[in-house]
C-alpha cells in the first residue's frame, strides 16, 4: 500500500506542477498583458480625471486578481499540507492536532472545511477552531463569541450549500453540525 500512494502522491505533484505551468503560461501572462494594456490607456491624456479615477480602480482590481493568480501558481507547486493550504485562506484561528496537520493537501476537502469555517465565522461570529483528524473523522470545536442563535443550517444557505452537498458527495463524507463545531467523517477513499 505505502508504494501506490507515493505513485499517487508524485503523480500529484507533477499534475499540479503541470497545472502551475499552465496556468502562469496562459492565464496569468493574459491578465499581465491586460494590465500593460491599461497601464497604456491611463497615460492618455485626453481622458478625464473621472475617467482615469475608474480606470485605476480596476487596474488595482486586476493587479490583486494577478497576485492571487500568483498565490494560488506558487501553491501548486509547493508540496503542501491542507492546514498550510486552508490557514491561508482563512482568518479564522486555527489549532490543529498533529493528525489534522499532517493530512496532505487535498482540493475537495480543503475547499469543504474553508466554507464550513468561513460560515462559522460569518454567521456565528466564530473566531478560531480547534480542529483534530483521527480515523477519518475530522471533527471542529468553535471560540470566539460564538452566537448560538445565529446558529449555520448548512442545508439552508444558498449557493454555499449547493458546494458543500456537492464535496460531500464528491468525498463521500458525512457532516454532523451544531452551534460549537463539527464532524466531518470521510468516506473509506479519503480518510
Amino acid at each position: 500500500m505505502p508504494d501506490s500512494h507515493a505513485v499517487t502522491t508524485a503523480e500529484i505533484l507533477l499534475e499540479r506542477q503541470r497545472l502551475a505551468r499552465d496556468l502562469h503560461d496562459t492565464v496569468a501572462q493574459s491578465l499581465a498583458v491586460l494590465g500593460y494594456g491599461l497601464d497604456e490607456v491611463l497615460g492618455d491624456d485626453s481622458l478625464t480625471a473621472t475617467s482615469k479615477r475608474a480606470l485605476r480602480v480596476h487596474r488595482l482590481e486586476l493587479s490583486r486578481i494577478v497576485a492571487e493568480l500568483r498565490n494560488e501558481i506558487h501553491h501548486l507547486r509547493a508540496a503542501a499540507t491542507l492546514f498550510d493550504w486552508l490557514s491561508s485562506r482563512t482568518a479564522i484561528e486555527l489549532e490543529p492536532d498533529q493528525g489534522f496537520r499532517s493530512l496532505p493537501e487535498e482540493p475537495e476537502l480543503g475547499h469543504l472545511l474553508l466554507e464550513l469555517l468561513n460560515n462559522a465565522a460569518k454567521h456565528q461570529g466564530v473566531s478560531g477552531a480547534k480542529i483534530e483528524y483521527r480515523s477519518g473523522v475530522i471533527a471542529a470545536q468553535f471560540f470566539g463569541e460564538i452566537t448560538s442563535e445565529r446558529q449555520v443550517d448548512y442545508n439552508q444557505l444558498k449557493f454555499g450549500a449547493i458546494g458543500i452537498k456537492e464535496r460531500l458527495e464528491i468525498l463521500r463524507a458525512s457532516l454532523e453540525s451544531n452551534e460549537s463545531g463539527f464532524l466531518l467523517r470521510l468516506g473509506p477513499d479519503n480518510g
